[in-house]
């Protein structure tokens, strides 16, 4: 339904879309489609966090960080972060979103 973020954009005067999931939306796509007065919520998919490995972990973060940079405004969400999810992949996460997180 991401074809359809323009449609409601121009009648109906969104402004900000919340809960899209990386890597299965293009937020990079959306970003660009939609211009930088959108503001844009993602999180990473949740069985990514999950199931890692770490190095997957790191690079969907990045992927989604470097998709989202530059004007805009854009968010991240946390995504599931709750029972089941070893700590060193918290810990992975947390620290990819502090070091490709940044302008």
């Amino acid at each position: 339904g991401t074809h359809l973020f323009q449609i409601m954009k121009d009648h109906f005067g969104i402004t900000a879309i919340d809960s899209l999931t990386h890597p299965i939306v293009d937020v990079a796509k959306i970003r660009a489609d939609l211009g930088h007065d959108i503001w844009i919520t993602a999180c990473i998919e949740s069985d990514i966090i999950k199931s890692g490995p770490i190095e997957r972990i790191r690079q969907a973060v990045k992927e989604l960080l470097t998709a989202a940079k530059g004007k805009g405004r854009f968010s991240m969400a946390v995504g599931d972060m709750l029972r089941g999810v070893p700590l060193d992949h918290r810990i992975a996460y947390y620290e990819a979103v502090k070091e490709f997180g940044t302008y």
